[in-house]
């Protein structure tokens, strides 16, 4: 762990103390609950705390609950996550009907807690292992979210048809892991800095799609679970030299933000940010004047039966709730 805390140099030793001290403490735990299927009712009883943010979200110690051996769970009442993954859906709910896609999206936090917040928009959930890709289709089919479609692709793979098409995309990006040291002893033990060195061009390449994949006006949230700047603050600024039309804009202040050395993006430090793991988050708005996607097409039917319009597109069919012509 020292090795690791030695490269924070936008901390003060003391920071770096705290932050220390902090990663010896149990793990904060935290679950969505789906007012789709239940009401906080159904919650009673439990030794959970709602946040102060955000009503729809419940933290509790990992060593408090067992939130996952439950029937509530497998009913779809709850999705259980890192609380610090819930700030990026708290930071892009809109009214408007967007057309989302999140790059890496297993284990399914940030769709999730998305999906659930703005159910007028459709969410692409992408992730290229196909096997994370099944699992995280197992809990939006338990969730019973209707609003969100699973693939598995090389990210690369969008650019082919979707170049400047999406409204909002969601880039958590695969990185060294550091803010989960007291979470995953594992990701502690197999943390190195030339782990760090060998991931930033993963980044760089993936922050470079998202770009070419985000429309005007749209909104790009970079995010990663790693305390260190090179994945973090480094990279945004190389994406904003190469995209000057890329600029940051604010998070919803919390109490226990840790502002970054780009103005308006954040660490999570759990020294500071006390509700959830570590995390680094930046919103970045791409300049121009934003339109809504229009989809036409002369290949769709509503289908009386299912109250669905079925859409046919390369030999596949797919169901969707409305058309907006």
């Amino acid at each position: 762990m020292k090795e690791m805390i030695d490269y924070l140099n936008y901390l003060t030793e003391e920071d770096k103390n705290e932050l220390v001290k902090s990663l010896t403490l149990p793990s904060k735990k935290g679950l969505v609950l789906n007012t789709r299927r239940a009401s906080k009712a159904v919650l009673k009883g439990y030794n959970l705390t709602q946040d102060e943010y955000d009503d729809s979200l419940f933290i509790y110690s990992s060593e408090d609950e067992k939130m996952g051996k439950n029937v509530l769970h497998e009913a779809g009442a709850y999705y259980i996550l890192d609380p610090s993954a819930c700030l990026i859906s708290k930071n892009l709910i809109n009214e408007r009907k967007e057309i989302v896609l999140d790059m890496c999206a297993a284990p399914g936090g940030k769709t999730i807690s998305y999906a659930l917040k703005n159910p007028q928009s459709l969410i692409i959930a992408n992730d290229r292992s196909y096997k994370r890709a099944t699992e995280l289709s197992k809990n939006v089919e338990r969730l019973g979210l209707a609003n969100v479609v699973v693939t598995s692709y090389e990210p690369s793979y969008f650019l082919k048809d979707f170049e400047d098409f999406f409204s909002v995309i969601i880039l958590d990006a695969p990185c060294s892991g550091s803010g989960m040291f007291r979470k995953d002893e594992n990701v502690k033990e197999d943390w190195s800095y030339e782990k760090v060195l060998s991931l930033l061009p993963v980044q760089d390449e993936l922050l470079e799609i998202a770009y070419k994949l985000l429309k005007k006006g749209g909104v790009l949230s970079y995010s990663t679970c790693s305390f260190l700047e090179e994945e973090d603050e480094e990279r945004v600024r190389k994406l904003i030299d190469n995209h000057p039309d890329m600029t940051p804009i604010d998070l919803k202040h919390e109490e226990g933000f840790y502002y970054g050395t780009i103005n308006k993006t954040v660490h999570l430090l759990p020294s500071h940010y006390k509700n959830g793991e570590g995390h680094y988050i930046a919103l970045l708005r791409k300049e121009g004047e934003y339109k809504e996607n229009k989809f036409t097409s002369n290949k769709y039917r509503f289908d009386k039966d299912l109250s669905l319009y079925i859409v046919k597109y390369k030999n596949e069919e797919y169901a969707l709730n409305e058309i907006n012509d």
